[in-house]
């Protein structure tokens, strides 16, 4: 019995050590392809709409949104829209913005109102995931060692897989600047720039 239970215990010390191994690889290869976003960055697009959106109504103290989401080439179909009603008067959208040499590469994170804390917002990544790829940053120009890129650092933020120490990671905008109340029926859309701008204009 103890010879049994010392086969067992190695064959579960055997599986954690396989697995940390996988995920370390994994890791390595992660922080690798994002170490390499310095060499491709100039293929983003200076100025990029990656997200429109309507107050659909309020009432009750509650707020009705629709959102489309869109890639960066000239004459973008929707890939994606969420209609959605949110405890709260006022809407507003969280950002995860990462550092590579003098420009900003802007994710799209979450939506929150003034009755749910940023924290708590709903996480809208999955809206624009394709195969694994941020749709968002998608252009013509971007070749397939850039998407292999953005692809690993997007599974970063989905995953929650950077601190404040990561070379890249750990900026976040908890608002957006332009319009203190969104106005029922009118469309805004989200202009983020590689400079680091993020800006709301009626559409």
């Amino acid at each position: 019995m103890k010879r049994k239970l010392i086969i067992i215990s190695s064959s579960g010390l055997l599986i954690l050590l396989v697995g940390f191994l996988l995920l370390s690889g994994i890791t390595c290869n992660q922080t690798e392809k994002i170490t390499q976003l310095e060499q491709k960055i100039s293929l983003l697009k200076e100025e990029n709409i990656p997200v429109k959106f309507k107050i659909l109504n309020k009432k009750d103290g509650k707020i009705s949104v629709a959102v489309k989401f869109f890639d960066s080439q000239e004459k973008s179909e929707p890939i994606n829209r969420l209609v959605e009603t949110f405890e709260g008067n006022e809407l507003s959208f969280d950002f995860l913005i990462i550092s590579v040499k003098d420009k900003k590469l802007i994710f799209t994170y979450k939506i929150y109102t003034d009755k749910i804390a940023p924290i708590n917002g709903k996480n809208i990544t999955d809206l624009y995931d394709k195969n694994g790829f941020p749709q968002i940053f998608y252009h013509k120009g971007i070749d397939k060692e850039f998407k292999e890129i953005l692809s690993a650092v997007f599974t970063k933020i989905k995953t929650g897989n950077y601190d404040a120490d990561d070379k890249y990671f750990g900026s976040m905008v908890h608002d957006v600047a332009g319009f203190k109340q969104y106005k029922e029926g009118r469309i805004y859309k989200i202009i983020t720039r590689t400079k680091g701008g993020i800006e709301v204009l009626e559409d």
